[in-house]
């Protein structure tokens, strides 16, 4: 609304308002300077300045993935007892489908070893090297095949579930039930109330912290989320303590991440939790998920990577993609003609 003073933007959409001055003001007109923003992880920083070079929006926390499994299904159909042994069977791609056919094996057909073609996605879209759109225009590469063929691979062969993402009437269930071994989550889903918990069926549920986890197969991460301020705040300070108290005040962001368990946006503090060994997860029998997201934060880089057209490109391709894998096109090239009769209809966007 015209009164907020500061709101949230997201990873897929923030160069949109960022790059708008009707929409967004500078840091530096609640007092900020880059030099407090020098803590955070740098690729947090970078998305939130604009095209001139201006600092406008700051983010509390960073967002590195990982593969989350379930820990007695993986002793029942790998003989692994720990995610120190169970990383070598997910450690990359070529490894984590030869896993996937021994765990349909082993379990008659009944469990995937991944829970949805939303939660590969995200770590495929990730670790893309271009960017969606250059100077305006859509960009299609030989990755967009290969994401293509193991959706496909993994969808005909029962190594992915059928369930879609954010669909709670399957997606939680399957946590609980056998049919799937794990969940890719980054570092939001990771609390109590988020998505790991549903997945266990809450706190008494069927499998409440018996999850464990792991780096998977590759790094990546997933969205993030800044605080921006209005062009119409009207309450500068209280703005201002707030912007700190939650991206710079590292006394109180080791206290969030703790409270929350959510991954908070400066390594400092996360290398003395890690180090400290404060966190213990109950989602995860006790396990420490900070210790394994340490190393994989440190590498994120976005920079390039994402586009004022993120979110609605990748709608569009995952649509394509979700009728190639079901049979509704033919072929990968009726599926990029899908693709880009969609993507024809994103305001500003050139599709050739």
């Amino acid at each position: 609304g015209s009164d907020a003073d500061l709101f949230v933007l997201e990873a897929d959409w923030i160069l949109e308002y960022i790059n708008n001055d009707e929409y967004t003001a500078p840091l530096s007109d609640l007092g900020f300077s880059d030099s407090d923003f020098a803590g955070c992880y740098p690729y947090t920083v970078s998305i939130g300045t604009d095209n001139n070079g201006v600092l406008k929006a700051a983010s509390w926390q960073a967002t590195p993935g990982a593969y989350l499994y379930r820990a007695d299904l993986a002793e029942e159909y790998l003989g692994v007892k720990t995610p120190e042994e169970m990383q070598p069977f997910v450690k990359d791609w070529a490894t984590f489908t030869e896993t996937a056919k021994t765990v349909k094996e082993k379990s008659g057909g009944k469990c995937a070893m991944a829970d949805t073609l939303g939660g590969m996605w995200q770590v495929w879209q990730y670790n893309r090297k271009n960017a969606w759109a250059k100077d305006d225009a859509l960009v299609i590469d030989d990755y967009c095949k290969e994401y293509a063929d193991l959706a496909k691979d993994y969808w005909d062969n029962g190594y992915v579930t059928k369930e879609s993402q954010w669909d709670d009437k399957g997606w939680y269930p399957i946590g609980q039930d056998g049919s799937t071994m794990g969940y890719f989550f980054c570092t939001w889903c990771l609390g109590k109330g988020s998505m790991l918990s549903n997945a266990e069926g809450g706190e008494g549920g069927a499998t409440y912290g018996k999850y464990r986890i792991t780096a998977g197969p590759s790094e990546w991460a997933w969205g993030g989320s800044w605080l921006a301020v209005s062009p119409n705040c009207d309450n500068g300070q209280i703005a201002h303590d707030f912007v700190k108290h939650f991206t710079v005040d590292e006394a109180t962001m080791e206290d969030y991440a703790l409270f929350k368990s959510e991954f908070v946006n400066n390594p400092t503090v996360m290398k003395k939790i890690v180090d400290d060994g404060s966190n213990k997860n109950e989602l995860l029998g006790g396990q420490d998920q900070f210790s394994v997201l340490y190393e994989s934060a440190s590498k994120i880089d976005m920079d390039g990577k994402i586009t004022a057209y993120d979110a609605q490109i990748k709608d569009a391709f995952n649509n394509a993609v979700t009728k190639y894998v079901k049979g509704e096109v033919a072929s990968y090239d009726d599926m990029i003609t899908e693709f880009k009769k969609n993507a024809a209809t994103i305001e500003g966007l050139t599709v050739e």
